[in-house]
């Protein structure tokens, strides 16, 4: 899937704190 341009660094930021330790980030 494609991430809409609207998505903010913020909104990055919390999807990435779930996903995150999956990702290894």
């Amino acid at each position: 899937g494609n991430i809409p341009y609207t998505i903010t660094e913020e909104n990055l930021k919390d999807i990435f704190s779930e996903v995150g330790p999956v990702l290894s980030f």
